[in-house]
C-alpha cells in the first residue's frame, strides 16, 4: 500500500467521527461512524480531498452499492473495473474519476485533523 495520510473529523465532545486516507492520488478509504451517517460528514471529506489535496480517483468495492452511490453523487464516473483488488484476491471494485471541483460547503462545522502520517512498506 502507498503511504496514506489520515485525517480526521472529531465532534465538539473531541470524539473521533469520521475519517480518510489519502495516498498521492487515490482517497484509500473513507469512514464515517454508523450514528454520524447522513449529516454531511463523508461529502466534507471528500470536499477537503478533491479540493485541498487534489485528489481526482477511489476505488471502490464492487459490492458496497452505498459508497458508489456516494461518490457518483460527488462527482465520480465510472472508468474501469478490476476482479481483484490490489493483493490478488478475488475484491471486484470499481475505479471512479472525477474532474469536478467542488463547492465549498458551510453547513457542517468540522475542523481537519492531521491524525497520522501512516507509513506502510510496500514489499509486504
Amino acid at each position: 500500500m502507498p503511504n496514506v495520510d489520515i485525517y480526521s473529523l472529531r465532534n465538539d465532545s473531541g470524539e473521533w467521527v469520521a475519517f480518510i486516507g489519502l495516498s498521492q492520488n487515490y482517497i484509500e478509504m473513507l469512514f464515517v461512524r454508523p450514528d454520524e451517517m447522513g449529516k454531511g460528514l463523508g461529502s466534507l471529506m471528500v470536499e477537503f480531498a478533491v479540493k485541498e489535496r487534489r485528489i481526482r480517483k477511489v476505488d471502490v468495492n464492487e459490492q458496497n452499492h452505498r459508497a458508489l452511490g456516494f461518490y457518483c453523487k460527488h462527482g465520480f464516473s465510472i472508468v474501469g473495473r478490476d476482479g481483484s483488488d490490489a493483493y490478488g484476491k478475488p475484491y471486484p471494485h470499481i475505479t471512479s474519476w472525477t474532474d469536478r471541483l467542488m463547492k465549498k460547503s458551510a453547513q457542517v462545522r468540522f475542523q481537519y485533523d492531521l491524525v497520522d502520517d501512516v507509513r506502510r512498506d510496500q514489499s509486504s
